[in-house]
């Protein structure tokens, strides 16, 4: 794996994608940013980090030929290896969960977040590349980022970026190189439906531009979100049908 670091720069996944046209290795990429000025999330959204303080890393794969209906496959095992990564270094004081489809929660607040990009031909996943974000020792969040917050700010103390992009791209690298064969597929979906934020719970969501209460069920292999609502039923939501009303969690 090449991995290259950069103290400053706009996106580190707009970077990879530039990287690819011009460079035709297979060999798996790790690009680390310190400063990330313009990283990006779902939904045209911005990811913010504070300079030396966030880590901000993306990672291309290319000849990954992977079928689209795997593509869920690869962010549960991204997800799960974030997880199991936080809850490491916190040394398990700290309760993560996933909240769909692709944020990372610590205590009812985003802490982390992913966002994949891929090339594609007809019917297979050709390039990929996966981004991260982690709020680890950042200490000042914009206004409008109420729901955000750090480790740092959880437990006090303080977190290495180069040896968390050091554990964390490794340990993506072997999901991504066992993700054709994932024997155990049922037993990590299972996990992943564990980790779910707020499972088994009420929430407000915007539904088909429609406000609900609904009670989130779990995750379908193809990736949707299952909840049920009193009179529609169960409703398995598409990530462009459904929207989290975060000022309304509790």
């Amino acid at each position: 794996m090449k991995i290259i670091k950069c103290h400053t720069t706009s996106s580190t996944n707009d970077d990879l994608r530039e990287y690819a046209l011009e460079n035709h290795s297979e060999e798996t990429v790790a690009l680390l940013a310190f400063c990330q000025k313009n990283g990006k999330g779902q939904r045209g959204r911005f990811w913010h980090a504070e300079e030396d303080k966030s880590l901000t890393f993306s990672m291309l794969f290319k000849g990954v030929e992977i079928p689209f209906a795997q593509i869920f496959q690869i962010h549960v095992c991204v997800s799960i290896a974030l997880l199991d990564f936080l809850t490491e270094i916190t040394r398990q004081e700290i309760n993560f969960h996933v909240k769909w489809p692709n944020d990372i929660m610590a205590e009812n607040k985003k802490c982390a977040g992913i966002l994949i990009e891929t090339i594609s031909s007809e019917r297979t996943v050709n390039e990929m590349i996966i981004g991260i974000g982690v709020n680890l020792n950042n200490t000042d969040f914009p206004n409008q980022l109420v729901h955000a917050v750090s480790l740092k700010q959880i437990s006090g103390e303080h977190y290495s970026i180069e040896n968390s992009f050091k554990t964390l791209i490794e340990r993506i690298e072997k999901k991504m190189r066992t993700i054709p064969m994932l024997d155990d597929w049922n037993g990590i979906f299972e996990e992943y439906q564990q980790r779910l934020f707020k499972r088994n719970q009420r929430i407000q969501v915007t539904y088909k531009n429609k406000q609900l209460e609904v009670e989130v069920q779990g995750v379908d292999e193809s990736g949707r979100l299952v909840v049920r609502e009193e009179e529609l039923g169960i409703i398995h939501a598409s990530y462009e049908e459904l929207k989290w009303n975060y000022n309304l969690l509790r």
